[in-house]
């Protein structure tokens, strides 16, 4: 049973990176400035922001880390602030490289059908820049 799990594994890793090329063959629009800025705003001062500060804070208070801080509105507060702007400073560095390189980071959803054709793409995904083809 584990031998032919591993030729199946490596089989599927033969395979993409055989075809890892052909896995992007319906590239979506790669986003304009305005559109790259709009998201920076969004995704750090907007609702997604504060929604992610909100849940991982939460999960934080109910593990009670980090220990130091308490277990009551002070702490929730503290560990709200530290994720939002733990948060923040990632999408800063991430949207600030993303400029430089004239690069969109932004996530994209996959067109291609099969299960072959989908995890090629979600494993060379994280791996493949989306550029505009003139740069401004």
């Amino acid at each position: 049973m584990t031998k032919r799990l591993l030729l199946q594994t490596v089989a599927v890793v033969t395979g993409l990176m055989v075809g890892a090329v052909s896995a992007f063959a319906q590239e979506p629009p790669v986003a304009t400035k305005r559109q790259m800025l709009h998201k920076y705003v969004w995704s750090t001062l907007g609702v997604d922001g504060a929604i992610h500060a909100t849940l991982t804070s939460g999960l934080d208070q109910w593990r009670e880390s980090p220990p130091e801080w308490s277990i009551d509105l002070t702490g929730y507060a503290q560990r709200w602030a530290s994720e939002y702007a733990e948060s923040a400073i990632g999408d800063t560095a991430k949207y600030s490289v993303a400029r430089v390189f004239h690069h969109d980071p932004s996530f994209t959803r996959c067109e291609c059908s099969g299960l072959a054709r989908r995890l090629r793409h979600a494993l060379d995904s994280p791996f493949m820049a989306r550029t505009r083809k003139s740069i401004t």
